[in-house]
């Protein structure tokens, strides 16, 4: 098993702190891991490789046995940008608007809410998306944060303000950046932490689609990372669309986006509380703009259809998106066309390593594999 032509992988981290080259490390060992069963291993040449840009020196893997296309893999790191100024009351009141527009979602697909309920996702009873919504996938962190501050026990005051503070971090760890990165507001200083973001995503896409040395381009994206990877495609699209921006005929380079951990159907129902029901204009300049591989939203179509301007040029990526069950950000991906939803069964003991736990799945770099090579 081995690609048929000189491949590029870019792997987003997700949110969090995280250190240069940590997330290009756990990406690489776990495909090598799953690469070595099929491949003669002592003949696969690993190489620490450098690529000059116009200001700025790129490091990058690359992987190949004699006379094979080479497997090339490159980070972008992005959480240098990020100020990790976010509040546990700020996690929770997005989590609120998120379940809100997950109920209004469910409402109107109810087979799919009774679908889940029958696969026993806690998150949906009688056929509808629970009240509490993505509160509960928080489990016993949110209700210690819940409960802890009711207490009025002098004694243990110096046991509650340490458990608040372990919980609080946890949990704004988990989800603090998406906070920060799916801002609805242009005025806020969160807005150009974002736009930094995803300004660097796009250019690191785009030189390597304009890189002659790559026939295809697979994006790899872990929890927030899905999103941004998400964002960066959808902004090619936008260009390709320009006049005198990225050539469409380099779409064909970009065969696959790869999600795990993803909270993307839980940004799509926050952006959608953002919107009353009357506003069906820019309901769907909304869903214009953010087009890459969307279904509609309940709503996105009444009652005045308006002409897309966008062509969709990268719609031919294949999407594997893979979750687990105990993962408290990620699930299926109900509001995008994605070619494949994949539960990820192993085994872990707490939600947070659900979340972590894809970089060492092997079926996840097997699946990977057996799709794109």
């Amino acid at each position: 098993m081995w690609p048929e032509k000189n491949t590029a992988f870019v792997v987003i981290h997700g949110a969090g702190p995280h250190r240069p080259f940590q997330t290009l490390d756990s990406f690489v060992r776990g495909f090598w891991e799953v690469l070595k069963e099929q491949n003669q291993a002592s003949k696969i040449r690993w190489k620490h490789k450098l690529q000059r840009h116009k200001d700025w020196i790129e490091n990058y893997i690359s992987l190949a046995p004699k006379g094979k296309p080479t497997l090339d893999f490159y980070e972008y790191y992005w959480d240098c940008y990020m100020v990790h100024e976010v509040t546990i009351e700020d996690v929770f009141d997005w989590l609120n608007k998120a379940s809100a527009g997950a109920r209004r979602f469910y409402a109107k697909m109810p087979e799919l809410a009774t679908e889940y309920e029958e696969l026993g996702v806690d998150l949906f009873k009688d056929g509808e998306f629970k009240s509490g919504g993505y509160l509960i996938l928080l489990g016993w962190l949110g209700r210690v944060l819940r409960v802890l501050p009711l207490l009025r026990i002098p004694i243990a005051d110096s046991l509650i303000k340490p458990l608040l503070s372990v919980a609080s971090k946890v949990i704004v760890d988990l989800l603090g950046d998406v906070v920060i990165y799916t801002t609805a507001d242009v005025r806020s200083r969160n807005y150009e932490i974002r736009q930094k973001v995803l300004r660097g995503a796009v250019e690191e896409l785009r030189l390597l689609l304009e890189n002659n040395y790559y026939e295809q381009i697979i994006v790899v994206g872990h929890s927030l990372g899905s999103v941004i990877a998400y964002d960066a495609l959808n902004r090619i699209t936008h260009d390709m669309n320009a006049k005198g921006g990225i050539s469409p005929e380099l779409a064909p380079k970009i065969v696959g986006l790869v999600t795990f951990g993803s909270p993307l159907d839980k940004i799509a129902f926050f952006f959608q509380e953002h919107t009353a029901d009357e506003e069906y204009v820019r309901r769907q300049i909304l869903a214009h703009f953010h087009g890459f591989k969307s279904l509609p939203l309940p709503g996105d179509q009444k009652p005045i259809s308006i002409e897309n301007p966008i062509q969709p040029y990268l719609d031919g990526a294949r999407w594997l998106n893979f979750y687990h069950l105990q993962d408290p950000i990620s699930g299926p991906l109900d509001a995008y066309r994605v070619d494949r939803n994949i539960c990820c069964e192993k085994e872990v003991q707490r939600p947070d390593e659900a979340h972590s736990c894809y970089w060492t799945c092997d079926q996840m770099y097997r699946d990977i594999a057996a799709e794109f090579f």
